[in-house]
Order: C-alpha cells, then structure tokens, then sequence
C-alpha cells in the first residue's frame, strides 16, 4: 500500500514538474543587410543617391560642400560656383575663393551725364554705376550716343526751306509764296532747319531788301538794314550733327543774294556769273 503511495506521488510530481518548465521561444532570424540602391546615373553618398556634378553638398565629391562667403553657393560641373549673391553684395572679380566681395552704392535711376555729354539714368549693374543713354530726342544732338543726331524722322524736328527763282532769289518756308509771281519754284524742301530753339543752335531770317529782293541771315535785324527779319528756323554755327554749310553770294550788278549748298554751284556762279563769294551763312541739313 505504502509502495503505491509513492509510486503515486512520484508521478505526480513529475507531471508537475514538466507542466511547470519555461516555454521555448523560437526568435525571428535577424534581418539581412539591405540591398544597395541603384542610382543609375549619380553616385551613392551614405545611401543617398547625389549629382556630384550638380549639388552644392556633394561637389565633385561626396560629402563636399560649397561654402561662398556672402553668397548662396551653386555646383556646376562639380565646381563650386556663386549662385546668387546676399543682399547689398556683388561678385565683380568672378573669384569663388572670396564669393560676393563688393558692395555698392549706386542709386538706380539717378540723372548722370553719358559719354556724348547728354543726361541719361544711372543703372545699377553688379557693384558698377552704368549710366543710360535717353533716347534720341529734337535738339541737335547725338542723344543716344550712337554717333548721329536726331535719327529716325523726329516729326516736326526740321522744316524745309524751298528755293525760288524770279527778281533774284528768295528762300522760303513757306510754299505759296515761294510760287507767287514773280517766283517760281527752282527746289522744294532745299535745304532744312530747325523748327523749334535748342542749345547752340542760331536764329535764321528771311530779309527784304529794298530793291524788292530778299538775303537770309542769322541777324534777327537784318544786319545794317536794322530791321525785324522772319524767322525760318534755326541753323547750326558749324557742322554738327552732319550739318553741311550754306555758301552765300552776291552779284553786285543785280543786288541779288544767292545761297547754295554746293560748292561746284558756288564756283560757277562766281567764275561764270559775277558773283561775289560772302562766306557761309550758316549750316543747314538736308533732311528733316
């Protein structure tokens, strides 16, 4: 009896023994090394995959980075380069080693005198001051700087001066008179002048003599004749702007007053005719 006791004992405790025992945990197996990207055209940097030809933090080489004093710094080619400047700086010397090193106080649109002596607007250009040309403008002179003077047909720059034939000559801008008997019309639109005043430019008068003929002159009395003239326009004292010179004539037999533009017209009027040189009167244009 005894014997089976134990024997019933012994098996329980065994039962609980193994009913007891830690469970076996079975672990997941570690996780493998993850592939590397394919990055194709650029180049792995730390598991990135970077432009080395184009990124200011890896140019031309990982992990080298573009630092421009006074500028935000761009990659070109795998060079560092200046992207763009900071506020109030400018890059004039082109060199990356000290970025945007000048700084600049032009004001933008200040007047400032150009290199032909007209009145321009200053332009602010990096740390340089530029100073703009105005446009061409009725005054002649050369405006834009572009070596000509009122180019382009400036509508009612000049007027024309006709010639008329008749009891001497007569100069005139105005076309019904300059075809009135006893005149008739040799040339319309002659020579031009200036319709309105500008800087340098002269008075030139129309001039009735007494003996029913006329003289032009840059006299606003009419030389010794001490009388108003008419004004035509205004001529230039010398040849700027292309202007060309009026040759001026007299025939002491007539009394007439002759003018021209053209020097071979000057010399046979003097050789064949009578005429008496008297200078030049002016300088004219001959477009408007």
């Amino acid at each position: 009896m005894t014997g089976l006791r134990l024997a019933v004992v012994s098996s329980w405790s065994l039962l609980l023994f193994s009913t007891c025992a830690p469970p076996v945990v079975s672990l997941p197996p570690q996780d493998e090394a993850a592939p590397p990207k394919d990055c194709g055209a650029l180049s792995r940097c730390d598991g990135t995959c970077v432009d080395l030809q184009k990124d200011p933090t890896s140019c031309g080489a990982c992990g080298r980075s573009c630092v421009i004093p006074n500028a935000t710094a761009g990659c070109q080619s795998g060079e560092c380069v200046v992207a763009s400047c900071q506020d109030g700086f400018y890059d004039t010397d082109k060199k990356v080693s000290n970025g945007c090193e000048a700084t600049s106080v032009c004001v933008a649109d200040a007047a400032c005198k150009t290199s032909c002596d007209s009145i321009g607007k200053t332009s602010c250009e990096g740390a340089s001051s530029v100073c703009k040309a105005p446009a061409e403008s009725c005054n002649a002179r050369d405006d834009n700087c572009n070596g000509s003077c009122d180019e382009g047909a400036l509508p009612g720059c000049r007027v024309g001066v006709h010639r008329s034939v008749g009891k001497g000559h007569l100069y005139t801008t105005d076309a019904t008179a300059a075809s009135s008997p006893p005149f008739s019309i040799e040339a319309t639109n002659y020579f031009y002048l200036y319709k309105s005043p500008a800087a340098g430019l002269v008075g030139f008068y129309l001039c009735a003599k007494g003996n029913g003929m006329y003289f032009l002159t840059p006299s606003a009395t009419c030389e010794v004749i001490g009388v108003a003239g008419t004004l035509l326009g205004f001529a230039s004292p010398d040849s700027r702007c292309g202007a060309l010179p009026l040759h001026r004539l007299h025939s002491p037999g007539s009394g007439d007053h002759f003018y021209t533009t053209s020097e071979a017209e000057r010399d046979n009027a003097i050789s064949k005719y009578g005429y008496q040189s008297e200078g030049v009167a002016a300088y004219i244009f001959l477009s408007p």
